[in-house]
């Protein structure tokens, strides 16, 4: 009777025993998936600010609208259109804004080859920064509103302060969807004809 009662007692402590083990490593699991999906979160969110700031970083190296540096834009747009009546460029007033990523596209383009050259030999370019549209809305008047259709825009002036072209029909407002080929092209259009057109200009 005694070793029957004993047995029984051994049982029942062996199945205490396993009853706690796995309630103990219930308990560990569960905590190390709250663990585990707390570290997800932290991982995320440390990723997303990484891309903020490389995002920002671009955004920098593209260059915002510098158009607050030093003279005004209206004594930029003065000081572009004397140099083009003695030179015989044009002059190339470009509407955006740093937070716009088709600005940012645009200018990418106008930094590399070959309409930089283009750019270079045929035009006195001047950056206006429009902000949310609330910015510099008197030079925007000026120019019969070329934002109209979206930013970028750009207004092409010759010498004397003729309006050649302007986009306000948002031509150049989704120029991240734009090939480098064809702002070349628009460039090219308004060349005077005796300034050089950079290179494969005859093709």
């Amino acid at each position: 009777m005694w070793e029957s009662a004993l047995q029984l007692c051994s049982a029942a402590r062996r199945r205490q025993w396993t009853t706690s083990w796995l309630v103990a490593l219930l308990v560990i699991c569960v905590g190390c998936g709250r663990g585990g999906s707390r570290q997800s979160a932290v991982e995320d969110e440390g990723a997303g600010a990484e891309n903020a700031i490389r995002d920002e970083e671009a955004a920098r190296r593209k260059g915002p609208i510098p158009d607050d540096q030093g003279a005004s834009v209206a004594d930029q747009i003065q000081a572009a259109l004397a140099a083009a009546q003695h030179d015989g460029k044009r002059v190339l007033l470009e509407f955006g804004a740093d937070w716009c990523p088709d600005c940012r596209a645009l200018d990418g383009m106008f930094a590399q080859q070959p309409v930089l050259a283009v750019l270079q030999s045929a035009y006195h370019v001047v950056q206006i920064d429009v902000g949310r549209r609330d910015r510099h809305l008197d030079i925007v008047a000026q120019y019969d509103n070329p934002i109209a259709g979206g930013i970028p825009a750009v207004v092409i002036l010759d010498g004397t302060g003729k309006v050649l072209v302007t986009t306000k029909q948002g031509e150049l407002a989704t120029a991240r969807s734009m090939d480098s080929s064809e702002v070349l092209s628009f460039l090219r259009r308004w060349v005077p004809e005796r300034q050089v057109r950079g290179p494969e200009a005859g093709r």
